[in-house]
């Protein structure tokens, strides 16, 4: 004869108050006593989790932006009563490796000449960049030369009129809730005796980038010197190879004889003088 259950005697419910004191009996072969896939999920929730925060990581993790000149593209020239006015069109690149768009707060272009700012031009919110993209910007900078030797070097009745014209451009970007500022500085040779619409791309003689906390200031003027005497030096070459057959003529030491002058106006006008030994 079947005997009821002492503790719930048959109505198969535990009497209120003896929870804390009765303990359950589970038979082996119950499926609650099998391990459970707990383990399993707390490893892909967090597999999905690192995948999640290295997708952001990626998407929004800050990448360079690069701002690179391209070509000076035209110069005009006027001459004042004691001035040399030329405007001056460069176009510039800017690179924007980033996932999210950048937006160009402001750029500014300082034109000099023996470290004497001859022009200057600021924009304000330019444009938007957007992400991974390269934009060009043509920027036009009034020059006014007020000094008298390169005056006289622009006046010339010589062929060349080539003189070095330094830029300083810094550019200011936000994206990502911060804001940064790069800069560029680079050397170009523009003709201050004449008109010039053709482009021509800037070479890397002269792009010159000198950081104040790594390269000594003697290696950089050495540099910008190197830059400018094989520019002039090209020019000159480009000059006497067009020329050709007149330099084979009688008239080959006026020739010789107006490239010295010229290259004693070059040396005044661009490095103070020249001290003959």
């Amino acid at each position: 004869m079947e005997q009821p259950c002492p503790t719930c005697r048959g109505t198969g419910r535990i009497p209120r108050g003896q929870e804390d004191q009765l303990v359950a009996v589970i038979m082996c072969n119950d499926k609650r006593l099998k391990p459970s896939r707990t383990k399993l999920y707390v490893c892909i929730s967090t597999a999905l989790c690192l995948f999640v925060c290295c997708l952001v990581l990626f998407f929004l993790f800050p990448r360079s932006v690069t701002l690179t000149p391209a070509s000076l593209l035209s110069v005009t020239v006027f001459f004042s009563n004691n001035t040399v006015e030329m405007d001056v069109t460069n176009v510039f690149n800017i690179s924007n490796a980033n996932y999210v768009p950048v937006n160009i707060v402001q750029l500014n272009l300082t034109g000099l000449i023996q470290q004497t700012i001859v022009g200057n031009t600021n924009l304000n919110n330019v444009s938007l960049i957007s992400s991974q993209s390269q934009k060009s910007y043509k920027i036009t900078t009034h020059m006014s030369i007020k000094d008298k030797d390169l005056n006289t070097f622009c006046r010339s009745s010589y062929r060349i009129h080539t003189i070095f014209l330094a830029l300083q451009m810094t550019l200011k970007i936000s994206y990502l809730s911060h804001i940064e500022q790069l800069s560029l500085e680079t050397y170009e040779y523009v003709d201050c005796g004449a008109n010039s619409t053709v482009p021509h791309p800037i070479s890397v003689y002269n792009v010159i980038k000198c950081a104040a906390s790594t390269t000594p200031t003697s290696t950089c003027a050495f540099r910008m010197l190197f830059s400018r005497l094989f520019a002039f030096s090209a020019h000159l070459s480009e000059r006497k190879t067009r020329r050709g057959a007149d330099i084979k003529t009688p008239n080959h030491k006026r020739s010789h004889g107006r490239v010295y002058v010229m290259w004693i106006m070059f040396c005044k006008a661009h490095f103070g003088g020249v001290q003959t030994i």
